[in-house]
């Protein structure tokens, strides 16, 4: 199967009061073209920044991070931008929807930079009807439950048809039964669509799920305890 990710002794420090703080120590993992990984940890190991590096959203301290065999830590602020907006989507514990924009114009948002196409909004459309949303699409995200707002965030993440999906924490703010749901829908959608899936999270139960679980801990990621 083909590589699409690969990130290479990657370090992450930041300042801090009482000096420099190393939240990640040597991160080395590779992540293939339609998998689905899970990275497991407890609040507060490092996950998100993890999730941030991988997202073009952080360069790091020091390491490579290769997307499509690219490293974007040599690339420029509007470089990483386009990566980020042409290839990768990202879903966040909180939605980050735009209150004052429907469902649709929320979801088409990502497609604004390069310019909304007729092909682009049917896939909104289609995509919105995949996840039962296709009646909510005149409604602003102050009208629709917890996991409805997460499953428009999931397809913004994914109208540019990215190779590459992430998921930080998504199911955090969840109930058990939506987040069960939310589960199914990532996994569905990594199997429909082809695009690799990572998820960062300490529910055990959604990283279980996955095609392989690596855990963070100490700023590093444990090969004991890896399952695949």
């Amino acid at each position: 199967m083909q590589m699409l990710l690969e990130l290479k002794n990657v370090k992450r420090g930041f300042a801090g009061p009482m000096g420099a703080v190393d939240v990640l120590r040597g991160i080395s993992v590779s992540v293939e073209a339609g998998s689905a990984l899970a990275i497991l940890g407890p609040s507060g190991c490092g996950k998100s920044t993890l999730l941030y590096l991988m997202g073009a959203l952080d360069v790091p301290t020091s390491g490579q991070v290769l997307l499509d065999g690219r490293d974007l830590t040599d690339l420029t602020d509007d470089e990483r931008a386009k990566v980020r907006n042409t290839r990768i989507g990202i879903v966040f514990q909180a939605h980050h929807l735009l209150a004052q924009l429907t469902v649709r114009e929320n979801v088409l948002v990502p497609a604004l930079v390069t310019g909304v196409t007729d092909e682009v909004e049917e896939r909104a459309r289609r995509l919105l009807d995949r996840v039962g949303l296709a009646d909510r699409m005149g409604h602003t995200p102050s009208t629709l439950s917890g996991g409805e707002r997460q499953r428009v965030a999931v397809v913004r993440a994914l109208v540019n048809s990215p190779g590459l999906l992430l998921a930080d924490e998504p199911t955090g703010s969840l109930d058990r039964a939506t987040g069960d749901a939310l589960g199914d829908l990532l996994l569905e959608l990594n199997r429909e669509e082809g695009t690799a899936l990572v998820v960062v999270t300490h529910s055990e139960t959604l990283a279980a799920r996955m095609d392989r679980v690596l855990t963070l801990t100490d700023g590093k990621l444990d090969p004991a305890k890896e399952n695949t």
